[in-house]
């Protein structure tokens, strides 16, 4: 297996059933199933060339096992806010939106800012995160229960307080 000369920039689409793969400058696209199998094979693929940085665009959590997968064959890895991304596709004029040019456009921002790769967190930290997260929602939809219930104390006092 010859590894290509060139350093390759990859962006990877993620969607629920799928990942849709640039690699730049070799202009090549790649398309493999979101499931372990997929991310398999997409490592395989990927070792034929001189890997720079695996752009991958937050989705919710739907990217987190193909870029653990990929950090663990010791490929570089940045997930950038998606936000990034879209202001850098207009930036570009390309306001076309479909999985295999979100994916160029991925590849040809890794290219253009070289993010830098971060660890992702182990999947006790993100239960961690998630349970913090959940917390936060509970003891905010708490307090405005109970400020709804203080309203109605107040409105249930003026009625009863009212001669008929």
């Amino acid at each position: 297996m010859e590894t290509q000369v060139a350093s390759q920039w990859v962006g990877i689409d993620v969607s629920k059933a799928k990942l849709d793969i640039a690699l730049r400058p070799a202009n090549k696209v790649l398309q493999v199933t979101n499931q372990e199998s997929g991310w398999q094979e997409l490592s395989e693929q990927l070792k034929k060339y001189k890997i720079e940085l695996i752009i991958i665009e937050s989705t919710g959590g739907m990217e987190r096992g193909v870029a653990q997968k990929l950090q663990k064959e010791e490929f570089k890895v940045a997930v950038i806010n998606p936000k990034r991304a879209r202001d850098f596709a207009k930036a570009s004029g390309r306001l076309a939106k479909t999985d295999k040019i979100d994916a160029e456009v991925l590849a040809h921002f890794g290219e253009a800012f070289q993010p830098s790769p971060k660890p992702l967190a182990s999947e006790s930290q993100v239960a961690l995160s998630d349970l913090v997260n959940r917390r936060s929602q509970l003891v905010e939809m708490l307090n405005s229960e109970q400020k709804r219930a203080h309203s109605v104390r107040s409105i249930l006092n003026t009625v009863t307080s009212c001669e008929f």
